[in-house]
């Protein structure tokens, strides 16, 4: 069955994006480390695996706690967590996804204008 060949893809590709994720973290690599959270995020959102996605963006706000440096995605990483927050929105019901959606579109609508 196709959807059951892609559905194996997806989990391995996502699981192997973990593994490499885990690695980065267990090698102090926090910059590398938070990069992969955006990437895996927005591609756990392609996926329609909100669970990994909303994980993704909770370690990528510990992580970004403690760097000095951020990854330079020109409003990109703003953009995609406001997606990845409204669709969390609907289908939690809970309002700091809302609200988190609301403040990353307003980020991102900033940095388009001053890019």
């Amino acid at each position: 069955n196709y959807s059951d060949v892609t559905l194996q893809r997806n989990s391995y590709f996502l699981g192997e994006g973990k593994k490499l994720l885990d690695e980065n973290i267990k090698k102090n690599r926090q910059y590398l480390a938070s990069i992969f959270c955006f990437l895996f995020g927005y591609v756990a959102y392609i996926f329609c695996n909100l669970e990994l996605a909303k994980d993704m963006i909770e370690m990528r706000w510990e992580i970004l706690k403690h760097l000095q440096v951020q990854f330079p995605a020109f409003g990109t990483d703003h953009f995609f967590d406001s997606l990845i927050s409204t669709a969390l929105a609907q289908n939690t019901k809970e309002d700091k996804w809302r609200k988190h959606a609301l403040e990353c579109f307003e980020k991102a609508k900033k940095q388009a204008y001053t890019s």
